[in-house]
């Protein structure tokens, strides 16, 4: 099973944020540094409902922000992948020691880098 994808071929593109912007026109509560310490936080642990409290906003927000749905990054392409592929990712990972998503970037970058465009 594949799961959803965002726009063209699941990456997350310009549009798509613009898009977000027309329909929230208000001020985040969050910025994206704040962003970045929730994902910290709740990565070494912290209960969601522990940090919406302490920044002021909806646990449906903290989630969105842990999985990336919301205050995304610079530089973070997101790819949906059948259920196969993505289990030979982490595999892949797994043999080379290293975290499945810095794996699934180097895999990235040399494939762009090898390109004759």
């Amino acid at each position: 099973m594949t799961s959803p994808v965002t726009a063209d071929f699941g990456f997350r593109c310009g549009v798509r944020r613009v898009k977000q912007i027309l329909r929230h026109p208000f001020a985040s509560k969050l910025s994206l540094e704040q962003a970045d310490e929730v994902r910290r936080l709740r990565r070494d642990g912290a209960a969601v409902a522990d940090l919406a409290a302490r920044y002021g906003i909806a646990k449906s927000s903290v989630s969105a922000i842990v999985h990336l749905h919301a205050h995304v990054p610079d530089g973070v392409v997101r790819v949906a992948l059948p259920d196969f592929e993505h289990a030979l990712l982490v595999e892949l990972a797994a043999d080379e020691d290293i975290p499945v998503e810095q794996f699934a970037s180097d895999l990235l970058c040399e494939a762009l880098r090898s390109r004759d465009w």
